[in-house]
């Protein structure tokens, strides 16, 4: 009796010497197996093919997603590029000829095209509910839809199609 309080104090040093040696392999072992599992890939492709959305998607969906501060820079990057794409629109009226067949597109496409001067070289701009609903209603006007269809024709990128 009384026994197991009678253990050496050398045991239990070499006990945990033990078991701090088995963590550090099993720490190890963990580590390899790891960096094995990292693959690397390598997107290749001419511009516009979806190389960055592909990396982007792969980020979230695998990863912690965006923080918010990258979530308020692609905001921005998504608000810029539907202002610039509705100004190609705009431009690709003209360069096939067109007007307009809402009386009120004129104004409309002159306030997003005005806007989009103001904020193409900013770092961040917020899209107003004035801009947003100019270019909600310009994409109701038939001579848009018109220039939409014939994207191929003047050169739209493909997100404003």
């Amino acid at each position: 009796m009384g026994t197991a309080c009678s253990v050496s104090t050398s045991t239990v040093a070499e006990t945990l010497k033990a078991q701090e040696e088995t963590n550090r392999t099993i720490q190890k072992a963990i580590n390899i197996a790891r960096k094995e599992k990292i693959l690397k890939i390598l997107l290749l492709g001419p511009g516009d093919s979806g190389k960055s959305t592909t990396l982007k998607q792969i980020r979230i969906i695998h990863d912690k997603g965006f923080t918010d501060d990258e979530k308020r820079q692609r905001k921005y990057i998504i608000y810029l590029n539907l202002i610039s794409g509705m100004t190609e629109v705009i431009r690709g009226l003209s360069s096939l000829s067109l007007s307009f067949k809402n009386s009120d597109s004129k104004v409309l496409a002159e306030k997003v095209t005005k806007y989009y001067e103001e904020v193409k070289n900013s770092d961040a701009a917020e899209l107003t509910e004035d801009v947003a609903d100019a270019v909600g209603r310009l994409l109701e006007d038939e001579s848009v839809q018109f220039v939409l269809l014939q994207s191929t024709d003047i050169r739209l990128e493909e997100s404003t199609r």
